[in-house]
């Protein structure tokens, strides 16, 4: 149908993130149009948004909550107390999860969507391959629960900053403060917080999935492929304005965050101190730390809270911590988001 010069709507977010930049070179080529609403957060509006209401500004943080399995799996998790697999399992029964559950679990659908407003909000186009992703597997209650404690909640976040010249994008689970708006986004709901040079923060929130959300951006993309043929317009609007074409996306190695640091140890003397030496000969300063009582067997859980590290010097670290003998677990470590 492009090849033809004809009018195409699709809500497949894996083939515009994947093979967008070669869709639109055949677009403008032919004279056609594609017509991809619906790809991202079903029934929020938010490639119309990007590609005209905030096309005014340079855009620099966008942070979405975008998928709502993913996020109804957290919400049931902190409500309840439950497992991960529990609660997938009461997700898949209730249709809100497929079958093999990995591409929203596992970041790769929100790696999808958040490559798509990434190219949009910066003008050149992202690969998935470019694009750091993490999924919600890892997190259990007793995170969500020391969270709470901490005045965080978690929350799977499609992050897009713009530092510099370069481009952080990344798909990660993250404490977010309890007092910022995407922490009261619940259920299978979706939010898109995008910040503007001019307009500042905007918030986008609305139903993410479903029959009739998809129906609604689809319709959406109907009536504006409606108009532009009435108007032979069709094929004349780029995807987006190309502002960025330098733009290049910035390593995760690089990225720099607090983080939250949970580790199962043996309870004696001197655990805490070896833990801080490597800590501290990598250079990542402790915040605050955690030592809950009344845990009963041979570890105990060690929570720290650790100040502005990159990523690579925490993975180092966390390589370090785990070989050594007090510590009885696989460490956790999850990024805490300042919204800076």
């Amino acid at each position: 149908a492009l090849k033809l010069g004809k009018p195409v709507i699709t809500a497949n977010k894996a083939l515009i993130s994947a093979h967008g930049e070669s869709i639109f070179r055949l677009v403008e080529k032919n004279g056609g149009n594609l017509y991809y609403e619906a790809s991202v957060a079903g029934g929020i509006p938010i490639i119309k948004s990007l590609r005209e209401g905030l096309s005014g500004n340079r855009i620099q943080r966008l942070y979405g909550i975008l998928n709502g399995t993913c996020n109804y799996i957290l919400t049931k998790m902190e409500s309840e107390g439950s497992d991960f697999v529990d609660v997938l399992a009461d997700a898949q029964q209730m249709g809100y999860a497929e079958a093999d559950p990995s591409l929203d679990v596992d970041g790769f659908d929100v790696q999808h969507k958040t490559g798509i407003l990434a190219s949009l909000a910066h003008g050149f186009w992202v690969k998935p391959r470019q694009i750091f992703v993490e999924g919600i597997r890892n997190i259990t209650p007793l995170d969500i629960q020391f969270a709470r404690r901490l005045g965080y909640c978690i929350k799977l976040l499609g992050i897009v900053k713009k530092l510099g010249g370069k481009v952080q994008i990344a798909v990660h689970p993250a404490l977010v403060p309890e007092t910022h708006v995407l922490a009261n986004v619940s259920g299978v709901f979706n939010a898109i917080l995008v910040r503007g040079d001019i307009v500042g923060d905007t918030l986008h929130y609305g139903q993410g999935a479903g029959a009739d959300a998809t129906a609604s951006a689809v319709l959406s993309d109907l009536a504006d492929a409606a108009l532009d043929l009435k108007n032979g317009s069709v094929g004349r609007v780029p995807p987006f304005v190309p502002h960025d074409q330098d733009g290049a996306v910035l390593p995760m190695d690089k990225a720099v965050s607090p983080f939250y640091l949970r580790l199962s140890v043996i309870d004696r003397p001197g655990t805490l101190a070896k833990i801080a030496a490597v800590l501290g000969e990598a250079k990542i300063g402790i915040c605050s730390v955690i030592q809950p009582e009344g845990h009963v067997g041979e570890s105990v859980p060690l929570i720290m809270m650790l100040h502005d590290a990159s990523d690579a010097a925490m993975r180092q670290a966390l390589r370090k911590i785990a070989r050594l003998s007090a510590v009885k677990a696989k460490p956790t470590m999850i990024r805490v988001e300042t919204f800076d």
